[in-house]
């Protein structure tokens, strides 16, 4: 890796003394990256008020960032991927594993890293939503957020789908649509629904719970009844997201996320109380929550995700802190302009994030207002937890991301083209695409802390 280590030497000419000996300027890293917080004279030494393509290493200096090239050499569209999933399965001492992508009206899969190809495994659906995806008994669930389809099973060692429900009136079956869900140590919750009876969920017979959670029975995803449900405060925000990190003395903990709150469902036995169920269900943040539901990432310690006032991290208000919000913080106060404006201007509801572990990094991808192209997802900035900085990548116009960290993989890095139908693998090679890839920094107005001095540089020496 190529790092950018500048080296300055300056005299110093006051108009009232003579020109002094040559001092020597230390060393100028870069390693602090973006910041955009401070005015230009107050940006520290090593930071920047804009760069491109530029990369933390962990020794504090800044790199080039890595490459990138097309997962497969055919689009699968003229659309935007909006959603990236990476499955695993084992079955019979065989590792199965492969790549989903979403697009228009399709969904496709494939499994194969070496001359990988796209088969679509579903057709004509509602174009270009998002969709959720959650592993449970071997299975691939598939939900949207439009509440058009009904939930979806694919099995990745055949490549086959189904409907993942089976509507039994005589058992009081009813036909569940959701925009996210959790495969929760073996019950399946489904949450901010759509409820219907009838097979084709017909409007006149579907009712909407945007602040309800559905549970199935354990181990038993296909069944779900109109009594096996969970309010989340009816105040008129609507659940963003579902996450599990903490556990412990055989309890299961499920977080709930709005845009203003936080729920917390916690759990032995997830089942109505008159049938031995032990769940409670609370409200452990209220003041702040998740307001963009593609920016929710785990990294298995904390939650990161986009709120009303900048990206925070939250540890899940299980480590004894006093109060639940003592356990969260914001990470964006050194691009707070930017973060503002986004969330000013409604910029945000498309933005999608992920955390990816092999460079402990929280991935975010906007549509910036002075950007373009507009109308989309077109600016990547990464934070990296090592250092605490954040760093923009150029180039990235990505709709959608996903981390492949299961059986078989390195934790290679994908992300689907917000202005195309492309799929994009990171961390590979020197180039985009086939493309030089350029970096660039822009420095700071530097008075080396004697703003009312002229100064001239006799050496600038910049190490590459």
């Amino acid at each position: 890796m190529k790092t950018g280590n500048l080296v300055l030497f300056l005299i110093l000419f006051p108009s009232v003394i003579r020109a002094g000996a040559p001092q020597s300027v230390n060393t100028i890293t870069f390693g602090k990256g973006l910041e955009l917080d401070s005015i230009q004279t107050l940006i520290s030494d090593d930071g920047s008020p804009d760069l491109c393509n530029c990369s933390p290493e962990i020794r504090g200096v800044m790199a080039k960032r890595n490459g990138s090239d097309k997962y497969v050499l055919q689009a699968i569209s003229s659309n935007p991927i909006n959603s990236l999933y990476k499955a695993y399965k084992s079955s019979k001492n065989i590792d199965y594993s492969g790549l989903i992508a979403t697009s228009r009206d399709k969904i496709i899969f494939s499994s194969k890293d070496v001359n990988p190809v796209w088969i679509v495994i579903s057709s004509n659906n509602v174009h270009n939503q998002k969709y959720s995806f959650a592993m449970m008994n071997g299975k691939l669930l598939i939900t949207g957020n439009r509440f058009s389809e009904r939930v979806k099973q694919f099995d990745i060692a055949d490549s086959s789908m189904s409907d993942a429900f089976n509507v039994d009136a005589a058992t009081g079956g009813i036909v569940p649509r959701g925009k996210y869900h959790i495969n929760a140590n073996g019950y399946y919750i489904l949450a901010n629904v759509s409820i219907s009876t009838e097979p084709q969920s017909l409007i006149s017979l579907t009712t909407y719970y945007n602040q309800r959670i559905l549970y199935s029975p354990l181990n038993n995803f296909s069944s779900m009844t109109a009594v096996r449900y969970i309010d989340f405060a009816n105040d008129g925000d609507e659940i963003t997201g579902l996450g599990a990190i903490y556990g412990g003395n055989f309890k299961t903990i499920v977080n709930v996320f709005k845009p203003s709150s936080i729920g917390e469902l916690y759990f032995t036995v997830l089942d109505l109380p008159s049938r031995g169920g032990d769940w409670v269900f609370t409200e452990v943040v209220r003041g702040f929550g998740c307001i963009a539901p593609g920016t929710l990432a785990n990294t298995g310690q904390f939650y990161v995700f986009l709120a009303k006032d900048g990206v925070r991290i939250w540890d899940g208000g299980r480590q004894s802190r006093l109060t639940p919000t003592d356990s969260s913080r914001i990470i964006s106060g050194k691009i707070k302009p930017l973060i503002d404006k986004i969330i000013g201007s409604g910029l945000y509801k498309n933005a999608v994030g992920i955390y990816y572990p092999k460079k402990e990094m929280y991935i975010l991808s906007v549509e910036h207002p002075t950007r373009f192209p507009k109308g989309k997802n077109n600016y990547v900035i990464v934070y990296d937890f090592r250092t605490g900085e954040w760093w923009p990548y150029c180039n990235w116009l990505a709709a959608s991301l996903v981390s492949a960290d299961g059986i078989g993989d390195n934790g290679q890095l994908y992300y689907g083209g917000s202005d195309d139908g492309y799929v994009f693998q990171q961390e590979r090679g020197t180039s985009f695409d086939g493309s030089n890839l350029a970096s660039s920094i822009v420095t700071h107005y530097n008075h080396l802390k004697s703003p009312r001095v002229n100064k001239d540089f006799r050496d600038l020496t910049l190490e590459i």
